[in-house]
């Protein structure tokens, strides 16, 4: 009986389809091959080489971060250069041969030819999203779980370059708790389940998001990491793979938002809102013992921060906000590292804000508390917070502009009043403005002392109201001597900074930062998805997805001592 030779196998002419053969082999070798990326990479090698010079994005330039459609258009231009330069020499050839006695010409390609050849590339150039596996179409972008590199920050190249000293690579990533109130919840329904379950057993393609977190952390090669939304259990099958040979990151403290890895800890016993359960999502950070040397750490919820302090005598906040502080339980981990070969040290802080938009205040009160706790670190170990480098990352569930929606009824007519009243000139969020410019006025509407204020308490106010006077008040709010800057704020020219790092199917912005200390230069930033820099983030799907396991993005930076 003759057989039906295989599909997926290339066979002899008339032969019965079995073993493998020289047609075979080519065919699998051609199949593999991608003309355009051949036509393409040394274009790809001479714009990386020239980047600086011609003022491209690195990310265009970089061999890392492949583009199809840019590959597309070049390679079409290159290649139908490439023909109509051998036609002309073919031309030339022919008329010499007729016209022997006059002087041969070389062949030229007019500009006529260069324009002509360039609509043609455009024509080709694809409009939509693509096929294949992992790919979505919206905007017109392609969406494909490519790999994020890490691309120089030009702000520093001509300063900084980093060489003749060890450099260090941050990542800080909001990796998306687990459990039916946050990844399997209705929120998150427009991904299907199956590509939101943690473990393997039932996840699209045997992989769950544990899984895809690891091979993607993997990809990007960090010295550091911190992560956000990582409770007990998660992290009991986080850890180990993450210490993997091929990562080489050991836990340092895992903390905050409940969960401790002590159960004798006193958080156990006290806990605001019940004892500590395994599922209660905190904040970690990783470290690379190969790279960096950590030399101490510590971790603690925010709100002993706030003990501490009314424990000297002060009170920096009162009323609402202090009982709303003292119930919350976000965290943060503190991590004093000195980088390998190196003598300098370096603070680095990972924490996560207060989520709800309706509380702004108590945001700003968490950083300001943020910045408190990593000076007293320092002043406790018998270090100069001047002289340290540090680095405050994660998520902070703040915009970078004020946001009135979320405001109270009677501070939105205030806010409206005069063109902006109390907020007349305030763009800025409070969390943001209190660390890119160091300090925070009161008059800030997100501010503690300006939040939810009416429009008869500040007249009250000005008539010099006794009940007015007697209000406590914190007063302008600073960062405590840091000077912090944004890293993504300021990126090489022709990239915007990112317009979203998180995106679900009713919210899109940025609210995970990295801000870093002039004792450190930053030298690369982690490259941002195509989509995420287009305005209102309609260009770049929601997330989790089937190439995003979170519904955050990575942030990352490397930085020199």
């Amino acid at each position: 009986r003759q057989r039906r030779p295989r599909p997926d196998v290339a066979t002899k002419e008339g032969g019965d389809g079995g073993g493998s053969t020289k047609a075979a082999r080519y065919a699998r070798v051609a199949a593999t091959i991608d003309p355009w990326k051949i036509v393409t990479q040394p274009v790809f090698f001479y714009l990386k080489k020239r980047c600086t010079g011609l003022g491209l994005p690195a990310s265009v330039c970089s061999g890392e971060f492949y583009n199809p459609q840019v590959a597309l258009a070049l390679g079409t231009v290159g290649l139908a250069l490439l023909v109509t330069w051998l036609l002309k020499v073919c031309d030339s050839q022919g008329r010499r041969r007729d016209r022997a006695s006059s002087p041969p010409t070389p062949p030229r390609l007019t500009i006529a030819d260069v324009t002509t050849l360039l609509l043609v590339a455009a024509l080709l150039l694809p409009k939509g999203g693509g096929g294949g596996a992992g790919g979505n179409k919206s905007g017109g972008h392609v969406y494909v779980a490519e790999k994020r590199a890490f691309v120089v920050d030009r702000s520093y190249v001509a300063e900084a370059s980093g060489k003749g000293r060890e450099s260090v690579r941050l990542v800080s990533y909001n990796i998306l708790g687990d459990g039916p109130n946050l990844a399997l919840s209705e929120k998150h329904g427009y991904c299907p389940r199956e590509l939101r379950l943690w473990g393997d057993e039932g996840a699209a393609g045997g992989k769950g998001r544990c899984s895809r977190l690891v091979e993607e952390v993997a990809g990007y090669r960090p010295d550091l990491l911190c992560v956000q939304e990582l409770s007990i259990r998660m992290m009991a099958d986080l850890a180990p793979r993450l210490a993997s040979k091929a990562i080489g990151l050991q836990q340092v403290v895992h903390v905050g938002n409940a969960s401790t890895t002590n159960p004798a800890h006193e958080h156990t016993k006290n806990f605001p809102r019940g004892p500590i359960h395994k599922d209660f999502i905190g904040t970690a950070v990783f470290v690379n013992p190969d790279k960096v040397e950590l030399v101490a750490s510590k971790g603690l919820l925010m709100h002993e921060v706030l003990d501490r302090l009314e424990k000297t005598g002060a009170k920096p906040f009162s009323g609402n906000l202090r009982k709303r502080l003292k119930s919350l339980t976000d965290g943060m981990v503190l991590a004093l590292v000195k980088p390998k070969g190196g003598d300098k040290l370096v603070l680095v802080v990972c924490c996560h804000l207060f989520w709800n938009p309706n509380w702004p205040h108590a945001k700003v009160a968490q950083s300001y508390l943020a910045t408190v706790e990593a000076r007293h670190f320092l002043e406790q170990r018998g270090l100069d917070p001047d002289a340290v480098g540090v680095v405050i990352a994660g998520d902070f569930n703040s915009m970078r502009h004020v946001q009135p929606s979320f405001f109270p009824a009677e501070q939105k007519a205030l806010y409206a009043q005069k063109g902006g009243g109390l907020a007349a000139g305030y763009t800025m969020s409070g969390v943001y403005e209190l660390y890119s410019k160091g300090r925070l006025v009161a008059e800030h509407p997100e501010h503690p002392d300006s939040f939810g204020r009416s429009i008869e308490s500040v007249e009250a106010e000005a008539r010099g109201d006794k009940a007015e006077k007697k209000r406590a008040k914190a007063g302008d709010l600073s960062t405590n001597g840091l000077e912090l800057r944004d890293a993504h704020a300021k990126l090489y020219p022709g990239v915007p900074a990112p317009r979203i790092t998180t995106k679900t199917d009713d919210f899109h912005g940025n609210i995970d930062y990295v801000w870093t200390t002039p004792q450190l230069r930053v030298t690369k930033l982690l490259a941002l998805p195509r989509g995420t820099d287009v305005p209102e983030g309609g260009a770049f799907p929601p997330i989790p997805s089937a190439d995003w396991p979170s519904d955050h993005l990575a942030t990352g930076v490397e930085f020199v001592v």
